[in-house]
């Protein structure tokens, strides 16, 4: 009975040996077998699963950053021919599964030089078709996320060379930049974010600088606030192809540090060998905000030069709103990841002064008959969007900088008010998300009175200025007060009903039978 339970024992441990390994080669098979469909697709335009954000998380870990297996390092490095021939031969249906098992092996390995061989791939404009350098980029945007860290346990740690890891950084910006297919360049940038996720501070300090002079470079210099900063000069036609214009530099990086910026959001900040202590893993996580807040003077200067030039409606106002969109999100990302103790009262002051600027000339335009035609066309429809990405910064700073939007509040809310109840259901500006946005901010100060909310908020500064906070929380309140009177109130909620909320007939029978 002994040897039988031990036999049996046994063939249990080997089948889950055999299922475990089954379960991971279907698992990679699975990836590349999408990855090859997407590349054959007919799909211009790449999507990427949305992130949910959250606060900056911290977790400890021990081991080598450079560290790589010694089953890898004694394999001979992959040449780029080797690389390419394999993902020829994913859209070959003869030859597609022998060539996923190989990409799969080489990426659970960790063979030396396949990053580098695929993003070389994808560099090769002229001797390698886009659908297979496409593919080499969603390939290697996707292994960073695998065997840029070393699995030990449960947990990851880093399994690329320091060396080859130095030479990948630098290949995926010369290709950002130089990358004739925008379908390319949107993986290569996803690409970068992945990197920096895991790379900056520390090891990739400079990633941030560098996207920023992207988004500045081959322009005239100007200075706004004391801060230098740029604008493009060049006049490029409103019907341009971005892929096209020698402005494709300030586009890319601004669509690269928009990516960048929502990578570090999800960051771990783990510990190296040479972190003795929990202070220094500490001291790592706390000079992320302070670094974030060293960019936000340049970044919102050239945020707002491109949004005078995309105002200014000249030729190339165009691609100076495409910029400003992207800037806008990434102003958001900087916010939320800014420290509470951040002053940021500049920043939201001209984001204050945007908005109303767009208010104003689209309630303009809705107010005159005469212009009413010229509602719909594309200039207002740009300025509608620019102004709700300006309004959901605004309502993501009201989660840890609202004091420092309290001088702008009433403006804002004034605004927002004027936008739901005049604003006509035909125009730019009705959108269901677009609309929730305003929704949500004004409900937001309606419900949670800012007095007692800062009572709170404040209850954690033991500063000198808290009785000041306090006092100016207070005037707050009472001017919020004076605003959502019950008839202010009443109107908002019939606009809103009346516009937003699409009733069936029955429905507005029960609506006129039971108000209530």
């Amino acid at each position: 009975k002994s040897k039988s339970n031990s036999h049996q024992q046994h063939t249990n441990a080997t089948h889950r040996q055999r299922y475990r390994r089954k379960e991971q080669k279907y698992l990679c098979g699975s990836s590349l077998s999408f990855l090859s469909f997407h590349s054959l697709s007919s799909h211009q335009h790449s999507r990427r699963p949305k992130e949910k954000t959250s606060n900056l998380k911290m977790m400890m870990e021990v081991g080598s950053s450079d560290s790589v297996p010694l089953e890898a390092a004694s394999r001979p490095p992959l040449t780029v021919e080797e690389v390419y021939e394999t993902l020829r031969d994913v859209n070959n249906v003869a030859k597609r599964g022998e060539a996923e098992g190989k990409l799969a092996e080489w990426e659970v390995e960790v063979v030396p030089g396949y990053l580098s061989s695929l993003l070389r791939v994808a560099a090769n404009f002229q001797g390698v078709p886009p659908d297979t350098r496409l593919l080499a980029m969603l390939v290697a945007k996707n292994v960073v996320g695998s065997s840029w860290r070393k699995t030990v346990g449960t947990r990851e740690w880093s399994r690329v060379a320091g060396d080859e890891k130095q030479v990948i950084r630098q290949m995926s910006l010369q290709l950002l930049f130089e990358e004739p297919e925008d379908k390319i360049a949107l993986q290569t940038a996803l690409f970068i974010s992945n990197i920096a996720r895991f790379d900056f501070p520390l090891e990739w300090p400079e990633i941030l600088t560098l996207l920023l002079e992207a988004i500045a470079s081959d322009t005239t210099s100007h200075t706004l606030g004391g801060v230098s900063a740029s604008v493009v000069c060049t006049d490029i036609p409103s019907d341009l192809q971005i892929g096209h214009t020698p402005q494709l530099k300030n586009y890319r990086g601004a669509v690269a540090l928009k990516h960048v910026l929502k990578a570090l959001m999800t960051k771990n900040v783990v510990s190296l060998p040479n972190m003795s202590s929990i202070q220094m893993v500490l001291s790592v996580a706390q000079s992320i905000p302070d670094r974030i807040a060293q960019i936000m003077p340049r970044l919102s200067c050239i945020w707002e030069l491109h949004m005078r030039s995309f105002i200014s409606a000249g030729n190339s106002w165009h691609l100076h709103s495409l910029i400003a969109l992207k800037l806008t999100q990434c102003l958001t990302s900087c916010l939320l990841l800014t420290s509470t103790t951040t002053s940021t009262t500049p920043y939201l002051a001209r984001l204050s002064h945007w908005i109303s600027h767009h208010s104003s000339f689209l309630l303009g335009l809705y107010r005159d008959k005469q212009q009413h035609q010229q509602i719909e066309t594309e200039g207002p429809r740009v300025i509608s969007k620019s102004l709700f990405r300006i309004a959901m910064c605004l309502y993501r700073a009201l989660e840890r900088h609202a004091l420092d939007l309290a001088p702008m509040i009433t403006t804002i809310v004034d605004l927002f008010a004027l936008i739901c109840v005049e604003a006509p259901v035909e125009s730019a500006l009705f959108h269901p998300q677009r609309m929730m946005i305003v929704t949500r901010f004004l409900t937001h100060l309606l419900l949670n009175r800012w007095e007692e909310y800062w009572k709170v908020r404040v209850g954690f500064c033991n500063d000198a200025s808290k009785s000041e906070k306090l006092q100016q929380a207070s005037i707050i309140n009472q001017e919020l007060d004076k605003f959502f009177n019950a008839d202010r109130c009443r109107l908002l909620m019939e606009a809103l009903i009346a516009k937003y909320l699409r009733l069936r007939f029955d429905e507005l029978a029960d609506w006129q039978s039971d108000p209530e």
